[in-house]
């Protein structure tokens, strides 16, 4: 039995891709590590692991926007559009944008890519990012069946969000994500909101939203800048 183990962690071991990745180690003033997290794409699926990726391209993963085009398609809020703006849809993307670069799917990529795009090309000017309410007198048509469109300034998503646009910048180098994150107003717009939170008695909350507005904050330091 050991030895069919063996077989099958042999199976999934990753071969190092060959181009020149973006490996980043802390900067000041944060206190050196030895090691660096591989960006991703750095390593290429083989074997069992490649075949279990595959399925999920081929599958539900790899065509959410069609088949669940209620939540997923091309009227979503995170593509500018009038419906679902919770984290369903970030959700997906942060499934699917890594499954593209591990599998150098260009299709799936292109999926991923709009709505890395218009969350990138849409920062409002106080900083904050992702979908805006859209009142009820404005729509001209009733939202999807079953969108999310009630507190679209929540901030979970936003999290999900700044997630992907991290892991686009370590795969690509895109530049962008720094100035979006760490050179603009976004750091003031967290600030502000924290504050708002504390003062609604609502410190629970920030736990998990304060632990990755801080990576987004130290970001340059970890991996976010390339000079």
């Amino acid at each position: 039995m050991k030895y069919v183990a063996l077989a099958m962690l042999l199976s999934v071991l990753p071969v190092l891709a060959e181009e020149e990745q973006l490996v980043f180690f802390n900067r000041a003033p944060l206190s050196p590590k030895p090691y660096a997290e591989l960006p991703l794409g750095a390593i290429e699926p083989q074997g069992w692991l490649r075949d279990e990726l595959q399925r999920m391209a081929v599958g539900m993963t790899g065509h959410l926007d069609e088949w669940y085009p209620e939540v997923c398609g091309d009227r979503n809020a995170w593509l500018g559009g009038d419906g679902d703006t919770w984290e369903r849809g970030p959700y997906w993307i942060d499934g699917l944008y890594p499954l593209a670069k591990l599998l150098r799917d260009k299709t799936l990529e292109a999926k991923a890519m709009k709505w890395i795009e218009w969350t990138l090309n849409n920062q409002r000017p106080n900083g904050q990012i992702g979908p805006v309410e859209l009142k009820k007198e404005d729509r001209t048509q009733p939202p999807p069946a079953g969108a999310q469109i009630e507190n679209p300034e929540d901030w979970w998503p936003r999290m999900v969000m700044l997630k992907i646009l991290q892991q686009h910048y370590q795969a690509t180098g895109d530049q962008r994500v720094v100035t979006y994150t760490s050179t603009t107003s976004w750091p003031n717009c967290q600030s502000v909101r924290c504050t708002i939170r504390v003062a609604k008695d609502e410190p629970i909350t920030l736990i998990p939203y304060g632990a990755t507005i801080l990576r987004t904050a130290i970001f340059p330091w970890i991996g976010g800048a390339r000079n």
